[in-house]
């Protein structure tokens, strides 16, 4: 947030109003649940005494932010889902069914335990009838982009494994309107090679093209008139994934996965990263019912011990509730003002954003 102001006080009329705040435009800031997780690569706006300035300077923009709408209505579980909703404020645990394995997205707090998943998974693909495992290096440029995190080569991986019928992800954002956003999840079909190169070749060619079915594609189609199937390629394998990089994803009926099966980690991670194992258990849609396999459970492997379940009681946890009993309160006299109580009694939420823009920086 500290960059943000920054770049945007200096950007506006090209620096006339750098003396204000924000440039002296309105500023809305739209945020997800407080349980979630905190940024990955910057420190919250409510822990104050940050290592870096710009972290500091958002803090302090932050704080003057005076007024605040909380919306309370959950839109990913519906009234009816009551039960899921009870679960997702107590954390508590039911059995893995077999069943999920092969319609279930697998979320790890590790690297190392979402490619243990996917490796298994692949090496399943890998022993039916045609079916080599296609080894993709990616190429470098420059000294140093060998090393390199995949955060910051666009999500690409270093070394990338694929076979026919891999279940994987899209890490880019192609054409949203066409169904090819990061995070549409798909089967590949195909991995097609210029004549003469084979994936089981001792030095493994880069492929020309990977075909993946996309169930939600709605773009012109490429060949033999299928609508779904695209040729494509910045790809990760998805039958595991971490906590993190589901984040935003749906999973139930009607969605790429029906179930999701979570591995919390141990009680540090969920220390560390506080709201990890509410964000896995929230991609859920329901909780199941009469006739009806619920769309969650814990991974087999771990084991419920009352130290995984301590709740989480950290300097971050700390500052996080007191910033949101502060948003709370800062809401709760919002409902007061005259201009917004109309809004807040007819459930509009169009009518809040406009009040929200009139008073300036909010």
């Amino acid at each position: 947030m500290g960059w943000m102001e920054q770049h945007t006080r200096y950007a506006i009329n090209r620096g006339a109003n750098a003396d204000e705040l924000w440039g002296g435009i309105p500023v809305e800031v739209f945020m997800g649940d407080d349980i979630q997780l905190p940024p990955v690569c910057d420190t919250a706006v409510y822990i104050q005494d940050c290592r870096s300035a710009p972290s500091n300077h958002g803090c302090l923009v932050w704080t003057t932010f005076d007024s605040a709408v909380e919306l309370t209505q959950i839109v990913r579980q519906t009234e009816s889902e009551q039960q899921l909703r009870d679960v997702l404020m107590s954390l508590r645990t039911y059995k893995l069914l077999g069943r999920m394995d092969e319609q279930g997205l697998f979320v790890f707090p590790t690297h190392r335990l979402e490619w243990e998943r996917n490796k298994v998974k692949l090496l399943e693909c890998n022993r039916k009838p045609n079916h080599p495992v296609a080894r993709i290096k990616a190429l470098d440029n420059g000294r140093h982009a060998q090393k390199a995190d995949s955060n910051k080569a666009g999500g690409l991986l270093p070394l990338l494994y694929l076979c026919r019928d891999s279940k994987v992800m899209l890490i880019t954002n192609l054409k949203a309107a066409w169904g090819l956003y990061n995070g549409a999840v798909g089967t590949v079909e195909d991995i097609v090679y210029a004549d003469g190169s084979r994936p089981t070749d001792d030095l493994p060619p880069l492929p020309d093209v990977v075909y993946v079915r996309f169930p939600g594609y709605k773009g012109p189609p490429d060949i033999n008139e299928d609508s779904t199937v695209v040729p494509i390629m910045p790809v990760r394998l998805a039958w595991g994934t971490t906590i993190h990089k589901c984040q935003g994803m749906t999973v139930g009926n009607g969605e790429a996965f029906r179930h999701v099966v979570i591995h919390p980690g141990k009680h540090d991670f969920e220390v560390k990263n506080p709201g990890a194992l509410f964000v896995a258990l929230s991609r859920a849609k329901s909780a199941g019912g009469e006739g009806r396999d619920l769309d969650f459970a814990f991974h087999e492997n771990v084991l419920i011990s009352d130290d995984r379940f301590k709740p989480a009681n950290s300097p971050t946890t700390r500052a996080r509730a007191v910033e949101m009993e502060r948003l709370h309160l800062l809401a709760s006299q919002c409902r007061q003002r005259e201009p917004l109580a109309p809004a807040y009694r007819e459930e509009t939420f169009l009518t809040m954003v406009e009040w929200a823009e009139s008073q300036g920086h909010h």
